[in-house]
């Protein structure tokens, strides 16, 4: 009794049940042949009695006959009935397998592509609503896992397999598109993981359900040909393995590419060019609208015609008219990939640039210090100036350090400081990984064990580079001491001022004295101006979201003229703006790029949240020390604006744009044929493109409605052919009805 339970019927429904009130047609032949024995009478006459003892010896043989006949009969009736219900029931293969539980790992595709509308429905809805329908389709003791494809974590959604497929539907439902484009990889490595699981569970199936979109799906993606090929393949190898094909339909797009500023430093009431790069994803040109827009309010709008696959750039201009950070937005017209239309950026424009100029050398005359030149090169005193200086410098003196709050200056210059302590390296390396700028100017008390011990510590410091010894000889100027600067090309920004101007006198600075230096090799810093030796005399690197600046002489008279040769003023000035330019490059982060920010403590428990695009605040969590706070936030999937906020004692805000991946603008899919011929070469693959079908070959079986059907109704066919010749020759029509009966009865009846 429990063996028949646990075994399934092969049959289940109709399509058109309706039909079988038919089926009593199959008692219309019994009615005809019980009606006609009813319409003749009985009448003795003289031989009737030879006949009735004919009869009775063939009446076992005639009834039989008559009962084949009539079971035919009924049987086409019956048959044909059952025909046009059209009758549902599962493959044999169904039938022994239906018993046997499934592990079903679904890897859903969620990039920004995914976000694709045809209609009024999203290709991630689709992909979903198909993840619905599969779990729906499970049968008692399914196991399901979740994977997503993305760019960042978490790949698996559900990692411990479940069995009930009300917590597999929710989380499903609950799954939102972020705005990140794919990363195949890790997905395939955590769905090969999870094949480990339950392995009391033999029978496994992986469902990927994706647009196959080519930058992801493409054997060259990423660089990870090789390893993507043998993942598939070894999942294979251990389960079923499906592909949904969802990026069927159009697949023409545009976005905007590129957002950025042509000026490294922006000022107040200075004119910025700023450039916008967008692209036609199609095979026809596209015209639309592009916006301008500064501070969220529309600046400038014009139509332009896009050229496929060409990358169309237009420039608009814009003067601030206050510092402070500033909004920049370009906007395209939405199409049916609406993420990619806009980008954003970040502007930290510049009312004045507030130096902090350390003194390390106060002895001597006021014009013999260590910053007395710097201080005058940067904010040049002269009697036609109007107005405040750009560049608006403050000295202190050596060991005041401490006692200043670095973030309210752009740039920290240290002239000849002897030495720093702990405290003073641990303020100075927090204010640069924050965006801050830092130049050591180098002298007569610089102290190379001090610093090397410090600020470089073996290459892992912030000093761009490892002091060595003196050379030349500033007391004894002598010709054989005099070393010259090489512009090395005029390669680098800072010396773009002096390309052909050979009378601003940068090449015919005298120095007598300079200290050598070896580059780090794990992570060397650049090398904008170099001595005629071949050492470095200007080297630049950057470290977190600021710039450390090496110069290894001295910024005052004691070792060379530089101080007051005319090139001076124009090299600390372009020094500073470079400085200054392009910090903080996580203001524009692409979408799934965590966001981090050291700041100093001083001591204190600081609190901070961040405020997504969403309107969705979100606390920050930090890593504490002693003096600092590496604040790090990861929840950067949406593209936007975000405005993180850091409590007291700093009381500060900063914002930060989150921009797509533009790579995955390009819609170009993957074919079937390139999977077979590339990825899944040699690989047994399901490849779908809708969940019905899915439904039908999921686990092997499919509904075998219209097979069915023709099967009956030629049966009928059959039968109707069979019926005639019974009722004929009824030996000859057994022949057709049951040839094997008949073989074996034709032999017996040979035997002796």
């Amino acid at each position: 009794m429990l063996l028949l339970v646990s075994i399934p019927p092969i049959a289940f429904g109709f399509a058109t049940p309706w039909l079988l009130w038919g089926l009593a047609l199959g008692a219309v032949p019994p009615l005809i042949h019980l009606l006609n024995r009813r319409k003749f009478r009985e009448t003795q006459w003289a031989a009737m009695r030879f006949l009735a003892e004919a009869i009775r010896k063939n009446s076992r043989r005639m009834r039989i006959e008559q009962l084949i006949l009539l079971l035919v009969r009924i049987s086409i009736m019956v048959l044909l009935v059952l025909g046009l219900a059209q009758p549902q029931f599962e493959t044999l293969t169904r039938f022994f397998l239906n018993s046997v539980p499934t592990h079903r790992i679904i890897v859903l595709d969620s990039s920004f592509s995914m976000g694709y509308r045809d209609s009024n429905q999203s290709r991630f809805q689709m992909a979903q609503e198909l993840a619905g329908q599969i779990v729906a389709s499970g049968r008692q003791g399914d196991a399901f896992n979740l994977v997503r494809i993305s760019g960042s974590e978490p790949q698996v959604i559900i990692r411990k397999p479940t069995f009930q497929t009300d917590e597999m539907q929710r989380e499903i439902s609950q799954l939102t598109l972020p705005d990140e484009r794919a990363d195949v990889h890790p997905a395939l490595v955590e769905a090969d993981k999870l094949l480990q699981e339950i392995p009391e569970i033999s029978q496994k199936e992986v469902i990927i359900i994706s647009d196959l979109q080519q930058s992801s799906w493409h054997a060259d993606a990423a660089g990870k040909q090789a390893e993507i090929r043998v993942l598939l393949k070894k999942i294979a190898a251990t389960a079923r393995l499906v592909l949904i094909d969802v990026g069927q339909g159009g697949h023409e797009n545009h976005a905007i590419t590129d957002l950025r500023a042509q000026q490294d430093l922006i000022t107040v009431d200075q004119p910025t060019r700023f450039t916008v790069s967008t692209t036609a994803f199609a095979r026809t040109g596209q015209e639309t609208r592009l916006d301008f827009l500064v501070d969220g309010k529309l600046q400038a709008s014009r139509d332009i015609q896009l050229q496929p696959l060409t990358v169309t750039t237009e420039e608009f201009a814009y003067q601030f008219a206050g510092g402070g950070e500033h909004v920049v937005q370009a906007r395209l017209t939405e199409d049916h990939l609406a993420v990619d239309d806009q980008r954003q950026w970040i502007i930290s424009v510049k009312d004045r640039l507030r130096v902090l100029c350390v003194n390390g050398n106060l002895a001597g005359r006021a014009n013999e210090t260590a910053t007395h030149h710097l201080q005058l090169a940067l904010a040049p005193k002269t009697k036609s100036a109007v107005g405040e200086s750009l560049i608006q410098p403050q000295v202190i003196k050596e060991g005041e350090l401490r006692g200043f709050d670095l973030n309210q200056y752009d740039c920290v210059f240290l002239c000849d400081v002897s030495s720093f302590d702990d405290s003073e390296v641990l303020l100075l390396e927090t204010y640069i990984k924050g965006g801050g700028a830092v130049v050591w100017c180098l002298g007569d008390r610089t102290s190379a064990e001090n610093y090397n011990r410090l600020l470089y510590r073996n290459g892992q410091g912030i000093l761009p580079a490892m002091l060595m010894d003196r050379r030349g000889n500033a007391v004894q100027r002598t010709e054989a001491s005099v070393f010259t600067f090489d512009p090395l090309n005029f390669k680098h920004p800072i010396l773009k001022v002096f390309q052909g101007n050979p009378n601003s006198g940068l090449e015919r600075t005298q120095t007598f004295e300079y200290f050598r230096t070896k580059l780090s090799e794990h992570n060397p810093g650049t090398v904008a101006l170099a001595f005629n030796t071949g050492d470095p005399a200007i080297v630049v690197q950057q470290v977190g979201g600021g710039k450390a600046i090496l110069i290894t002489t001295a910024v005052d008279k004691s070792w060379g003229n530089l101080a007051i040769w005319p090139s001076f003023l124009p090299l600390m000035q372009e020094l500073v703006f470079y400085a200054v330019s392009n910090n903080r490059s996580d203001q524009g982060l692409l979408a799934g790029e965590p966001w981090t920010r050291t700041v100093q403590t001083r001591g204190a428990e600081v609190t901070g949240s961040v405020r997504r695009p969403d309107g969705i605040t979100e606390p920050l969590t930090a890593s504490p020390g002693a003096n600092l706070a590496d604040f790090h936030y990861d929840h950067t999937e949406r593209a936007g604006i975000y405005e993180a906020e850091f409590g007291a004692p700093l009381n500060r805000k900063e914002k930060f744009a989150v921009n797509i991946d533009a790579t995955e603008s390009n819609l170009t899919r993957i074919e079937k044929d390139e999977l077979e011929r590339e990825l899944l070469a040699g690989v047994e693959f399901s490849y779908l493109t809708d969940w019905t079908t899915l439904e039908r070959r999921s686990d092997g079986t499919r509904s075998e409605t219209s097979e069915a059907t023709l099967i009956l109704l030629h049966i009928v066919l059959y039968l109707l052919f069979v019926e005639q010749l019974l009722a004929w020759n009824f030996l000859n029509g057994l022949w057709l009805l049951c040839p094997p009966l008949m073989a074996v009865i034709w032999w017996r009846s040979r035997k002796p």
